[in-house]
């Protein structure tokens, strides 16, 4: 079930209780959760670390994917997409080191950008992260009231609030 961080040293302010995307557990607000921050992403971010999604936008000719929970092959296909533009060289960041494999995987520690036990980072997290503290205008409105405009789902999820996913409490 996807939730509101509840950490001061978060650098998020959403997470998901399990993990998304290719052989995920794929709940239905997780899912939208993700499917929302990927549209943001692609769709909405104008700010400086926003050119390499823009351009892999254009490129590939990205459509939003539509935010209904469901984890069919477009949003997986996304997912596999973010995960190849985050780790490409050049932009603004630089290559992150992040495992492909289509899947969201949760973090021990939401909003706490880490590399995992195979030194690699929560792509999740890293997304997350960004729009929370990089994301202007539009893009940073959308994500900072997810709480209060999300579809009743998503927004319902979202009122817990809580420092761990379910798995790691």
């Amino acid at each position: 079930m996807a939730f509101s961080i509840k950490n001061p040293d978060a650098q998020g302010r959403y997470s998901i209780d399990y993990t998304v995307g290719h052989g995920g557990v794929n709940m239905r607000d997780d899912v939208m959760l993700a499917q929302v921050c990927l549209n943001i992403t692609y769709f909405e971010r104008k700010d400086g670390y926003a050119d390499r999604y823009m351009t892999s936008r254009e490129v590939n000719r990205l459509e939003p994917l539509v935010e209904d929970g469901y984890c069919g092959p477009l949003t997986i296909a996304r997912i596999y997409q973010f995960q190849n533009d985050l780790a490409k060289r050049g932009g603004a960041m630089g290559p992150i080191p992040v495992k492909i494999d289509g899947k969201f995987d949760v973090s021990p520690e939401p909003g706490v950008v880490h590399m995992g036990a195979l030194k690699r980072v929560y792509s999740f997290d890293n997304m997350n992260y960004v729009l929370s503290e990089h994301a202007e205008g539009e893009a940073e409105a959308h994500y900072d009231n997810l709480p209060q405009t999300a579809l009743a789902p998503l927004r319902g999820a979202l009122a817990d609030s809580r420092k761990y996913a379910k798995r790691f409490k």
